[in-house]
């Protein structure tokens, strides 16, 4: 009996050392927490790049003009006759042209901007934006140091709580605590952080 809870005290750390091995490390919880938020500092270098290659290529611009003339050309003419027999008044000659003159056109240019190839107003944007990801990114690794170390340091209390023999309410309510910190993590990383830590 003696040898079978020394066998059990002397197996409990390494099982509790063993335990920690396999979950995730703060590093690889901060990636995926970054990951998951789509903060990865990568993500900017990718839109300089983009921005860059981007007043290499034209803008192209299209237009449609539609024009439409109405002319309306009258004549009229008549033939007046002086003779011995008297004076005749010929028939009238009416000539009436009626022209509806319609005129479509399409127009495409395509324009090179090359002053952008040295400095584009996108790069200003892409700028503000790094700076805003980066106090995003800030904000996400300090709230994954936080729980990631309070979940450590709460499963530290709960083995040294259980080899005191302490009662059972005391540890449920540092399961609770660890169980926060863990859905603390996994809030920030999608779920991963529990699916790893398995």
């Amino acid at each position: 009996m003696i040898g079978r809870i020394l066998f059990t005290v002397c197996l409990f750390p390494a099982v509790v050392l063993a335990k920690a091995e396999m979950e995730p490390t703060l590093q690889q919880t901060a990636d995926r927490a970054l990951a998951y938020a789509r903060l990865q500092p990568r993500n900017i270098r990718e839109w300089e790049k983009k921005s860059r290659k981007s007043a290499l290529l034209p803008r192209l611009q299209m237009g449609f003009e539609r024009q439409m003339r109405h002319g309306l050309d009258l004549n009229v003419e008549d033939s007046v006759s002086v003779s011995s027999g008297g004076i005749t008044v010929g028939p009238a000659q009416t000539k009436q042209a009626q022209d509806l003159l319609q005129d479509n056109d399409f127009e495409v240019k395509a324009v090179w901007y090359l002053d952008q190839l040295l400095f584009s107003k996108d790069q200003l944007d892409i700028s503000q934006e790094a700076r805003y990801l980066s106090a995003e990114r800030e904000r996400i690794l300090t709230q994954v140091r936080e729980a990631f170390f309070k979940r450590q340091y709460v499963l530290k209390e709960l083995e040294l709580l259980r080899r005191a023999g302490e009662p059972r309410l005391k540890l449920e309510l540092k399961e609770l605590e660890r169980a926060e910190a863990t859905a603390a993590l996994d809030n920030l990383t999608g779920g991963w952080f529990s699916a790893q830590s398995r």
